[in-house]
This record gives C-alpha cells, sequence and structure tokens, in this order.
C-alpha cells in the first residue's frame, strides 16, 4: 500500500481533524483486510490552535455517540516533522487564512 501514514489537517485540530482521525482508526482497527496494513493515522491544526489543547466538546460529544473516544486528545500544529512523515494528507476548510 502507497499511503501508510494518514495526516487530516483542519484549522485548529479540536474538532474536524481529529474526529476524521478517530474514524479512520476505528475503521482500520475494526475491518480485518485493513487491521494489518500497517496505516498510521495523525492529525493537525494550521494556525488557531493551541498547542496541548483539547478537542471542543461538541466534538468529544459527536465521537461518543458512535462508540468513539477523542478526549484525551492534545491539539497540535502542524511542522515539518509531520509534514515529511506524512504520506497523504486530507485538508479541511482551508483558506488564507488557514495556510
Amino acid at each position: 500500500m502507497k499511503y501508510k501514514k494518514v495526516l487530516f489537517v483542519c484549522g485548529g485540530n479540536q474538532c474536524r481533524s481529529p474526529i476524521a482521525a478517530a474514524i479512520l482508526k476505528d475503521i482500520l482497527r475494526k475491518e480485518t483486510e485493513l487491521s494489518s496494513t500497517g496505516i498510521e493515522v495523525k492529525s493537525a491544526g494550521t494556525n488557531y490552535g493551541i498547542d496541548g489543547a483539547p478537542a471542543i466538546d461538541d466534538a468529544i460529544s459527536v465521537t461518543k455517540k458512535f462508540g468513539l473516544d477523542i478526549g484525551s486528545h492534545k491539539a497540535q500544529r502542524i511542522n515539518q516533522k509531520l509534514i515529511n512523515w506524512a504520506t497523504l494528507f486530507y485538508l479541511w476548510k482551508m483558506n488564507k487564512k488557514n495556510l
């Protein structure tokens, strides 16, 4: 498989990207064909999140409804190390303010 390191990116890394990462991790864990692929998943924000901040309450509540837990998530800003790490990027709602 070509894309083994997936990075989800949004503005603050407190809502969209951690939810997306949790969903993909859950799919990879549950699907027998995908569970042994070695795919790694991370998330990051572009600029207005605070490093170490938790996911927002609404994001935590929504994920809990689907049996996922992002309560321990800590926001992180995208950096060169993450860019070099990832082989596939998913970006959400990016505009000049976020880049």
